[in-house]
């Protein structure tokens, strides 16, 4: 039985049925030739695909932004009619496929890095002490709810969220 090497796969190799083995050098050298075609192959193939990875990467960017940018034009109309809406008292606006809500959030204090020491020259009872001192956030907003000119501090008013959920 003559042993066909030109025609020779790896995946022809059975296991169980030991029918090839290299023992010199010509089948050592043939053995070579045929992992680098392999490898070569692996190569262009991965090449191939690198190329599509990255087409399909950009026209996943360019339809995905698309569709994100017309996301958030309807988001700005749902919530520019949310909020008219709400001016006639309808928090949520519930749909077939979601809902529209509104909630009211608390007025902040943005402390600047003059405010501590503007309070312990000025107004030592709008400090709370700790280690260091800190604003009493309390004392500040009736300050400023009061007239009072309160030095590093800047209020920014609470204003309305809007959220969309959709339905299931």
């Amino acid at each position: 039985m003559e042993f066909d090497l030109m025609n020779y796969e790896v995946e022809d190799h059975d296991e169980a049925n030991e029918a090839f083995a290299i023992t010199n050098d010509s089948l050592a050298s043939w053995a070579l030739r045929k992992l680098k075609a392999m490898s070569d192959r692996c190569k262009e193939v991965q090449a191939i695909a690198e190329v599509e990875y990255q087409r399909i990467d950009a026209w996943e960017r360019c339809e995905t932004g698309k569709a994100k940018d017309k996301a958030i034009g309807l988001e700005v109309l749902l919530f520019a009619y949310a909020k008219e809406q709400r001016a006639l008292g309808r928090k949520t606006i519930t749909l077939p496929y979601g809902s529209v809500a509104s909630r009211t959030t608390q007025d902040k204090l943005d402390f600047g890095p003059t405010f501590v020491e503007w309070a312990e020259l000025n107004a030592r009872y709008m400090l709370t002490q700790k280690i260091s001192y800190s604003p009493n956030r309390e004392e500040v907003k009736k300050a400023i709810a009061d007239g009072l000119p309160v030095s590093g501090v800047t209020l920014i008013p609470g204003g309305v969220n809007f959220s969309i959920k959709f339905a299931e």
